[in-house]
């Protein structure tokens, strides 16, 4: 083989191909074959010939036919057959290119969006034939602004003779494929502390106590069955006590009022369940919320599967689960736990255990739209999510989608369904909750120094840093405001924390620390968590239909020709039938018409009428169903839609 392009720059940078090992699935491409999306008007009409009742040769032959064939079986026709991927980086793209009938030539590699417009981030690339299977490499423009992202719905591969034709023989693959460029290094983002009211009068010796409880107003009693409860004069654990607790949270102090005990811990401070039994001091505590569970290595616990539809008029169904965590770790229960034993004292041994949903109950619903039939895989552990997995169809997966897009999410209660009581914790699956992506906490041995790297898909705000310290037997909270802009993901911040005592990273007395911060709303990082999350279907989604008139205008002495689509693939949520036009004025031009939205690289679906205009009348078409991206009117398709309201020329 001779030696390509690609085996050339990798001669030259042996580290590209190293780098590309790395992540070469950031679309969900590598190994994929792309589908073809675009014929000629003479394999189209080669192929309509070959559908034909009866075998071949039904239609009248077109002009120019018998000496195309002619000349195909004196020299062959070039032709790109395939492309497959090996290798889909966010900033590059290598592949192969199937051929045959070509030895010599170039082929030009354009990027197309959706619209089958040229995408100008990339570059078109013009590389030169090579013996067996064509190799190429596609990268974005080094000048793009650093971060900036785009996505491509085509691949153009056009055929040319000489390098510097501008026309040549082209097809087009599909290509739903995401491209960012590199995040530039920028300097971190300075965060100041200052201190909130006593904080500012906090010394090792001196700890004033803050002006008000940490909640302004008590949780909501649990929702439980009556318990009846049996005296025991033993220590042994009876069981959960429903009607009986103790409130944790009544006893903090702190001059930052918080709305909910979730603010401080994922666990449900406010209540504390007692044991059946008195004499054990066993207490038993649940989550303060369940929230989609998110993890920096495997991202959001959230996923769908579309499946096949039983018949071609028929959508299929689309499965989907999302993982509902608690937040709950370790450290909490530790905290929990110390927290627990000031209150009660010294005298006392108290034992955490927690509540684990035995058979759990889950409900969700979105703005204008419930779940019907969610079912839920309870947790083995308290640091294990509950499944809840539901079926839906293609217009329910798009208002889920939409909802978690436009942060609104789906919410509902996760029930625990226990043999003698129940009980609910709130439900939330919104992409931008905080809750989702748990505590952040300073690390005391590099915090002054190297600062905060944000490792979310969304931006920060921080808003307060606090401190739970035991002021005696009184838990107090101290805070620090912090004042700055928001970081991006993969932001750096740098805190200025002269006013942060350093005595309090060391205080046994301490028994939390943690910054309490918000999620900005970001509409390209929810996009871009979302095609993460379904394989890419929500940035691919729009589909052009490619119309042209094969010498119509002429044929039928016509000024222009109205193309309209009907079909509920125009509306993002498919739930009723749209329209959407466009205007061809010129005979063997590509004209696009559109968007329509399918799923997974589905076929498309719609109705296509025509209205004529001539100088002197219009006429309007019946309905024809189509399912092609590429859609040729010629005169047997005018004949079609037109039957006898207008003359037809003859062949």
């Amino acid at each position: 083989m001779k030696p390509t392009f690609l085996h050339l720059l990798l001669l030259l940078f042996p580290t590209i191909l190293v780098a590309q090992t790395r992540n070469c699935n950031y679309s969900g491409l590598e190994d994929a074959q792309l589908v073809k999306k675009s014929v000629s008007a003479e394999e189209y009409l080669d192929k309509l010939n070959q559908s034909m009742p009866g075998g071949p040769s039904k239609l009248p032959a077109y002009p120019g036919e018998v000496f195309r064939k002619e000349q195909a079986q004196k020299m062959p026709q070039p032709s790109v057959n395939g492309v497959s991927i090996l290798c889909d980086e966010a900033t590059s793209m290598r592949g192969d290119i199937y051929y045959q009938n070509i030895d010599r030539g170039f082929f030009r590699l354009e990027l197309m969006n959706a619209k089958y417009e040229i995408m100008p981030q990339m570059p078109p690339l013009t590389i030169p034939v090579s013996e067996g299977v064509m190799e190429f490499t596609l990268k974005l423009d080094e000048k793009l602004p650093a971060g900036a992202s785009f996505r491509t719905a085509y691949l153009k591969i056009t055929y040319l003779k000489k390098e510097d034709s501008r026309d040549g023989r082209s097809t087009w693959f599909g290509l739903y494929k995401k491209w960012k460029a590199p995040e530039q290094n920028q300097a971190a983002l300075r965060l100041r502390l200052t201190p909130v009211l006593s904080a500012a009068q906090l010394t090792a010796t001196n700890l004033p106590v803050p002006g008000k409880t940490a909640v302004s107003e008590s949780p909501a009693t649990p929702n439980s069955t009556v318990q009846r409860t049996t005296p025991n004069n033993s220590n042994t654990p009876g069981g959960v006590n429903m009607n009986d607790h103790i409130s944790l949270f009544s006893n903090i102090r702190s001059d930052v009022a918080f709305q909910n005990p979730g603010a401080i811990s994922p666990i449900q401070t406010g209540y504390l369940f007692k044991d059946k039994n008195p004499a054990s001091d066993v207490y038993y505590y649940a989550p303060a919320a369940y929230n989609l569970r998110w993890d920096a290595d495997s991202g959001f616990d959230f996923g769908l599967l579309y499946g096949s539809a039983s018949s071609p008029n028929q959508e299929g169904k689309v499965d989907m689960h999302a993982g509902l965590g608690t937040g709950i770790t370790n450290e909490e229960q530790q905290f929990l736990q110390r927290l627990l034993q000031a209150q009660v004292g010294a005298d006392k041994s108290p034992e955490l255990r927690p509540l684990l949903p035995e058979n759990p109950l889950v409900t969700l619903q979105g703005e204008g739209f419930v779940l019907d039939k969610v079912t839920a895989i309870a947790a083995s552990s308290i640091y294990d999510p509950v499944k809840a997995n539901w079926q839906t169809d293609v217009p329910g997966s798009n208002d889920i989608i939409a909802a978690l897009k436009n942060d609104i999410g789906i919410n509902g209660t996760v029930t625990y369904r226990q043999t003698d009581f129940s009980f609910s914790a709130p439900a939330n699956a919104r992409l931008g909750h905080p809750a989702n992506f748990g505590a952040i906490t300073p690390d005391w041995t590099e915090w002054r120094s190297k600062g905060w790297k944000n490792k979310l898909p969304f931006p920060v705000q921080f808003q307060h840093l606090h401190v739970l310290l035991l002021n005696g037997k009184v838990p107090c909270i101290y805070s620090w405001k912090i004042a700055g802009a928001d970081i991006p993901p993969g932001g750096q911040a740098q805190f200025d924390a002269a006013a942060f005592p350093t005595w309090l990273e060391t205080d046994k007395r301490v028994l939390k620390v943690w910054f309490e911060y918000q999620i900005p709303p970001c509409t390209p990082c929810a996009e871009e968590v979302l095609d993460a999350l379904t394989g890419g279907t929500s940035s691919s989604r729009e589909k052009w239909i490619q119309v042209q008139s094969l010498g119509i205008l002429g044929k039928y002495k016509a000024r222009l020709l109205k193309v309209t689509l009907r079909s509920t693939m125009a509306d993002p949520r498919g739930k009723s039938a749209r329209e959407v036009t466009a205007t061809i004025n010129q005979d063997y031009q590509d004209v696009s018409v559109g968007p329509l939205y399918a799923w997974m690289d589905k076929d498309v679906r719609y109705e296509v009428r025509i209205t004529l205009v001539t100088d002197d009348k219009s006429v309007e078409s019946a309905w024809v169903p189509k399912r092609n991206e590429q859609q040729f009117i010629d005169v047997e398709f005018m004949k079609t839609a037109f039957r006898n309201s207008l003359k037809h020329p003859s062949e």
